[in-house]
């Protein structure tokens, strides 16, 4: 099957937005430094497990490419090979008998240094469902980054059977380069 886009950017984008104005407005809450987005009754579950494919590397996925489900190792392949020049893709990484690639893809914008992470995987409200909630990365003190155009995003493997995702921005934090 081929790449299973499930939820438009502009869903991720909207949800971004008041993690983007609290971080810039200077809002700090008591978790060291994270500008929280998630009302605090919010029931994170977070019991799928899941593994970072991306590891520390930043992951700039091109313009053009949902959020969604990867089932193919061929697919799996041709979305490493364009965020990864430098490092080639290697399908073992992935056991597609028994796994499937959930990509969280955020939105084309013009700044540096602006990435995302998964923070939870969680079983949906049916059956193959599951929800991906995401944690937005802004630079802080000190971080200096050209102003290109990025689309950051972040690839987990998790076990099958997955049928559709939707993914969420739940917070947002800053990290200091001083």
């Amino acid at each position: 099957m081929a790449f299973n886009g499930t939820t438009s950017r502009v869903v991720l984008a909207v949800l971004a937005l008041p993690a983007l104005f609290l971080l810039a407005c200077g809002e700090e809450t008591s978790l060291g430094g994270f500008a929280s987005v998630v009302p605090p009754e919010r029931d994170l579950r977070c019991d799928i497990a899941f593994t970072d494919l991306a590891g520390s590397a930043p992951t700039l996925l091109p313009h053009d490419l949902p959020s969604g489900i990867v089932e193919t190792p061929e697919e799996f392949c041709r979305i490493w090979d364009s965020a990864y020049t430098v490092q080639p893709c290697d399908p073992g990484l992935v056991d597609f008998q028994h796994e499937v690639v959930l990509v969280a893809s955020a939105w084309s914008l013009q700044a540096g240094g602006i990435g995302i992470q998964v923070d939870c995987v969680q079983s949906g409200d049916s059956a193959g469902a599951v929800e991906v909630l995401l944690a937005l990365q802004l630079p802080g003190s000190g971080c200096l980054y050209p102003a290109w155009i990025v689309n950051p995003a972040a690839m987990v493997k998790v076990p099958r059977p997955v049928e559709s995702a939707t993914f969420e921005i739940v917070r947002a934090f800053k990290f200091d380069c001083i």
